[in-house]
């Protein structure tokens, strides 16, 4: 019976660890995700401070939806909850076509246009901070994956095998290090995400209002 214990839980740790590749791999996405947020919202601040309404009435919806969030002006949704038949695509179309008026009318004012401005190099700064957060999360499953590791290894590998090896410490030894850096990096991400991600959240805000507030000192 103990055995089997065993193996269950060997085996459960293979599970894990094979999972949490995927989870690794899903991080390192999300953090290409936000430095490109950061990068677009930088590039449309920067655009839209020197071309002013006409950079949105030319822009993709990307870009207007962007600006739109910035401004605090909602998008507009389908009214229908199955596939659309043509008239409806043609009224939702007349409906995004009438938020990108209003995007381009609220630009169109020194004080619409600096609080987009505002706006989205605040969410910049933001998502730029965020994605090194992210990067320091994914270093910690890294560490704790290969913390982990040790289980399956001492169970799939004869112990003669590791004993030949002139680095390995000894089964009991390297379990325990494992152990400790794969809880105490599970033990430091939550408190990390519980610490720094409202800090980079609050000083994003405070960005944008700096950065109106100081507009606002300028004229």
């Amino acid at each position: 019976m103990k055995v089997v214990y065993v193996d269950l839980i060997n085996w459960g740790l293979i599970g894990m660890e094979v999972a949490l590749v995927y989870f690794l791999i899903t991080m390192v996405d999300g953090v290409l995700e936000l430095w490109k947020k950061a990068t677009d919202a930088t590039e449309a601040a920067a655009k839209l401070e020197a071309e002013g309404e006409s950079y949105i009435s030319d822009a993709p919806y990307s870009v207007v939806s962007l600006v739109a969030t910035a401004l605090e002006i909602p998008e507009p949704s389908a009214p229908w909850p199955a596939p659309a038949e043509t008239y409806l695509a043609e009224a939702y179309c007349a409906a995004l076509q009438s938020w990108k008026r209003d995007v381009a009318k609220a630009t169109k004012t020194i004080k619409g246009r600096d609080k987009a401005i505002a706006a989205l190099r605040g969410k910049a700064l933001g998502d730029y901070r965020m994605g090194w957060l992210e990067v320091v999360l994914t270093a910690l499953n890294v560490a704790a994956f290969v913390g982990y590791a040790v289980f399956p290894v001492t169970y799939l590998v004869p112990a003669p095998t590791l004993a030949a090896l002139s680095w390995w410490p000894g089964n009991d030894p390297a379990e325990w290090l494992g152990n400790f850096v794969g809880d105490f990096c599970w033990t430091v991400e939550p408190a990390l995400l519980l610490t720094v991600k409202p800090y980079i959240i609050a000083q994003a805000k405070a960005k944008t209002t700096e950065l109106l507030t100081t507009n606002k000192k300028v004229k």
